[in-house]
């Protein structure tokens, strides 16, 4: 969010209607080789970086293969491993049934943000939901990011569907993954097959990431939920059967006879035992010491340390076994392992060239292919046929905590090693990195260990930002997040990230930017005295905010801000009632953002005013006044008021053409005062102006698309769009169809490159197009272009009906014509009825903006009754309806109502031709087309002006 209300660059007519997508091939082949390492995918597609290697993989969803027992019991950390399934699922039925319940609801496309702290039972809990999925029939996927964690094995993944009740993608450490990335990831072919339905649970730690994520998938068929994990209960029954679940499994893999004489170590009560994993592993050091006769640790730092101590031991018994050449033991002494353990929980696991390069700068004392060797030996990669090294500890909390008390600073009873400050600084040293060590990892982890462990923060993770603020915007959105949740945060590292920060929109770190933002603003705030820096400190907060998609919180801080400036402004008017105005712009931006227009009427006329007054004044302030115009011209028109509209857009297109000749940089303002003009022309029945408006935005667009085509590519195909509906309405048909094959020609690009940014503006083109197919008699195309956008559309809505059900009822009533125009009687009739029934649900809704939308689309039902005469009383009435909605609206501010009620006539005097040509059709329907109940209420509301649907 800017200074002003972001314009739509790319304004253009609503479509005017969809079906079923284009066919596609049933399935296809893409094979990607890194480093002679070959992934292939079947029915999916596979994304990649400029290098070649994978920017995600997708693996099907395997059973694991039963450990060994005596492997197992060789290092019993592993028997923590949720990939392994030594403890079956328990304890989490009623989160279980939820996610059944979900699954199996009636949504095509569903997304599920599951949450909770690390050890919470997040794997487990959508493991089992994975299992009992695929055991029913479901095509279950995971989805890995890039190189890293579990990667499958050299082959090809057969992810066709064929057969399958649906397809269940698992995406774990999802609030990790960049949003762009997510983005990508929710393009896959594999999600949007017609007819499949289809399920995305992503895991997290926390729900900061989710807006980013959800906003991602708006423009997708998604049903979005989130759902937070709680802590186990506090309830001695429900803890102690999750112990003795836990206990007994690991006892099955020691050969314990009797696991009951094996006691809790410890109380099951309080918070620090609320997570699965922290009962796990109670049951598992109980289990373990029991069989060693070792006293068992009490609490949750010595269950802990137990566990690294077998972890010592572990390469302890390596290096001993013998003289390092069998392949089952190491010549690299545990102290050395130490360390490589200690770079493998900082890094994660990563191919071997990446793996040579990263040790090599260590200056360890040993060569670095044989570390690597010996580190595998102790941790293999997860999946038999890996070629990866590095393999940390699992689980990830266990990492943690390893780090935190191998680091000194820590008072426990577990040795800290001198050696491993040096370490954590050259890993994380930019020659280190720029060999592909990212340092993400490592700074997640460590700020995750700071919230347990306060010394790792104090003493290690702040001085290291503090000399490198980088590293944190390097390691992306959640590890700013988590670092800014720890309680003892150093301020002075947040003031070193916030000086890097992008001062414009970054999907990739805008979650983060806002976290850091929320903690500065409450530091800063609480000595803060002065309104005008109080105000500054609430509006860039709102802007952080509202980047990272939490609108509610934004506009609280953003009115918040203009509370502050309107008492700062009293002192000094001269510096702040700038600011004044351009906070209550954004109001406006905000509330326009939650569907709230109406409220932001007050609030941008203000900053119209203020913005006068100072241009008045002061030629500079000329800029932000057209912002504040043309945001004024489009509320209004969006609230249908379009008579009013016409001065402020009018107003805010003449300052741009003067600013133009002095400065061609604002072009881009220019090109979109000139696109909202014309469609306001549009609605108030000026199509000569409305065409020349639009041309003129045409040509400036081309101009800048030449320029930059990066920028300005999806403007020029709007703007192509918007001439081919200007041509159409002036019945120029064959320039119509050069317009909008054009556009559609450069939006099946757009969407190649980033389907969720521009699926639904290559929706508009179609539906368009199809409707100018239709003029010019070429019935055929028009029916497969129609039904392409329509298929489209229906996507659209199910994912967010806010935005996209009126445009869906457009597409339906042109549908519908398409359909019989075709022959297909009930196809027509059900696409008429149910764009009727949409439209009736938004009018009752809102008389003012929907009333004519209404009318329309009781218009087309009677348009397709009339066609195949069946019905035809019901028709008859169905266009009276519409005509007294028409002439009710006040013929003053009705726009475009005019003009439909001439169409209204038309279409009566159709309907009743149709009953003189054949009387006994006026009963009651006999053919192949049921009759429909329309629903209509005793009276139909009317209101006020209202606009045709939003603009695309």
């Amino acid at each position: 969010m800017t200074d002003g209300r972001p314009e739509p660059k790319d304004a253009e007519d609503p479509p005017r209607e969809p079906e079923e997508a284009a066919p596609q091939p049933r399935w296809s082949q893409r094979v990607s080789a890194v480093g002679g390492y070959a992934y292939g995918v079947i029915g999916a597609d596979l994304h990649v970086f400029g290098d070649g290697s994978p920017l995600y993989l997708l693996e099907n969803w395997g059973d694991a293969a039963t450990p060994d027992a005596d492997w197992l019991r060789e290092l019993p950390s592993r028997m923590l491993n949720a990939r392994h399934a030594v403890v079956p699922f328990t304890g989490r039925d009623d989160e279980l049934v939820a996610l059944r319940r979900w699954r199996d609801d009636r949504p095509r496309l569903a997304v599920r943000w599951l949450y909770g702290p690390g050890g919470q039972g997040k794997t487990r809990l959508a493991a089992q939901l994975a299992v009992e999925s695929q055991r029913a029939g479901w095509r279950v996927v995971q989805a890995v990011h890039g190189l890293g964690t579990v990667l499958p094995s050299p082959s090809s993944q057969d992810l066709t569907v064929d057969g399958r009740v649906g397809v269940l993608l698992v995406v774990d450490y999802a609030d990790r993954w960049p949003p762009t990335h997510l983005t990508w990831l929710f393009s896959n072919a594999l999600l949007h097959q017609p007819g499949v339905p289809t399920r995305i649970l992503l895991l997290a730690r926390s729900d900061t990431g989710w807006p980013a994520v959800r906003a991602a998938l708006a423009n997708h068929m998604a049903s979005t939920t989130s759902h937070h994990l709680p802590a186990l209960p506090d309830e001695p029954r429900v803890r102690a059967a999750m112990f003795d679940a836990a206990r007994d499994s690991f006892a099955d893999r020691y050969d314990i006879g009797d696991p009951t004489v094996i006691a809790c170590p410890r109380p099951l009560s309080g918070p620090d035992m609320g997570l699965v994993l922290a009962v796990h592993i109670a049951a598992l050091v109980a289990v373990d010491a029991h069989t060693r006769g070792r006293p068992t640790p009490r609490d949750a730092a010595g269950l802990t340390s137990y566990l690294l101590d077998r972890e010592h031991l572990h390469w302890v018994n390596l290096h001993a076994a013998g003289d390092g050449h069998s392949p089952s033991t190491i010549r690299t002494e545990p102290e050395l392992m130490n360390r490589m353990v200690f770079v493998a929980a900082l890094t994660g696991n990563t191919t071997e060239t990446t793996g040579v390069e990263v040790v090599d700068r260590l200056g360890l004392p040993v060569p670095s292919q044989r570390l690597l060797a010996d580190h595998r030996v102790c941790y293999p990669p997860a999946a038999a046929g890996q070629a990866t090294v590095l393999e940390p500890l699992y689980p990830d909390r266990l990492a943690e905590d390893f780090l935190a008390l191998t680091l000194p600073g820590h008072g426990e009873d577990y040795p800290a090693r001198p050696w491993a400050g040096e370490l954590l600084d050259r890993l994380c040293a930019g020659d280190t990195i720029a060999v592909g060590a990212s340092p993400a990892r490592a700074v997640t982890f460590l700020a995750a260990a700071a919230q347990r462990w306060p010394h790792v923060g104090s003493a290690h993770l702040y001085p290291l930002l503090r000399r490198d603020p980088t590293l944190l915007l390097a390691a992306g959105s959640a590890a700013m997040t988590t670092l800014t949740e720890a309680a003892d945060l150093d301020v002075e590292v947040l003031r070193a990230v916030e000086r890097l920060l992008p001062t414009e929109r970054d999907v990739d770190l805008d979650t983060g930017a806002a976290a850091i933002t929320a903690r500065l603003t409450e530091h800063r705030l609480a000595t803060a005295t002065d309104p005008g820096r109080r105000g500054q400190l609430r509006g860039l907060h709102g802007w952080r905010l509202a980047n990272a998609g939490h609108h509610e919180a934004a506009l609280a801080a953003t009115l918040a801000a203009v509370e502050e400036y309107r008492t700062a402004a009293r002192d000094d008017p001269s510096v702040y009632r700038p600011l004044l105005a351009a906070a209550l712009n954004n109001v406006c931006v905000l509330r326009s953002e939650l569907g709230r227009q109406r409220e932001g009427r007050p609030e941008i006329e203000e900053a119209v005013a203020l913005r006068r007054q100072l241009a008045t004044d002061d030629p500079a302030y000329l800029p932000g006044l057209a912002i504040a115009l043309n945001n004024l011209g489009l509320l209004l028109s969006e609230l249908g008021y379009e008579r009013e509209a016409v001065a402020p857009t009018d107003e805010a297109l003449r300052i741009r053409r003067r600013l133009v000749d002095a400065d061609r940089t604002l072009l881009p303002d220019l090109a979109s005062s000139l696109t909202n003009a014309g469609l306001l022309r549009v609605k108030l029945g000026d199509l000569e102006a409305a065409l020349e408006f639009v041309r003129q935005a045409g040509e400036h667009y081309r101009e800048l698309a030449d320029a930059q085509p990066a920028t300005h590519l999806p403007h020029l195909a709007a703007a192509l769009n918007n001439l081919g509906s200007r041509y159409a309405e002036l019945g120029r048909i064959p320039e119509a169809l050069d317009a909008f094959a054009e556009a559609v020609d450069l939006r099946r690009d757009l969407v190649r490159r980033n389907e969720t940014a521009f699926l639904p503006a290559l929706a508009a083109a179609l539906n368009n197009y199809g409707n100018a197919l239709a003029r010019a008699d070429r019935g055929t195309d028009a029916l497969v272009v129609t039904r392409e956008a329509a298929g489209i559309y229906r996507r659209l809505a199910a994912a967010n009906p806010q935005a996209y059900l009126p445009t869906l009822a457009s597409i339906l009533r042109n549908l519908g014509s398409r359909e019989s125009e075709a022959g297909a009687v009930a196809a027509a009739l059900d696409a008429t009825t149910e764009a009727v029934a949409i439209r009736r649900r938004l009018s009752a809704d809102d008389p003012p903006r929907y009333a004519d939308d209404l009318a329309h689309a009781l218009l087309g039902y009677a348009e397709v009754r009339a066609r195949i005469g069946t019905d035809l009383a019901r028709a008859r009435a169905t266009v009276d309806e519409a005509v007294e909605i028409l002439r009710g609206r006040d013929a003053e501010s009705r726009g475009g109502a005019a003009r439909i009620l001439a169409h209204a006539q038309q279409v009566r005097e159709t309907v009743l031709a149709a009953l003189n040509r054949s009387p006994a059709a006026s009963g009651p329907s006999s053919g192949t087309a049921p009759a429909t109940d329309l629903g209509r209420p005793p009276s139909s509301p009317v209101g006020a002006p209202t606009p045709p649907p939003a603009a695309d």
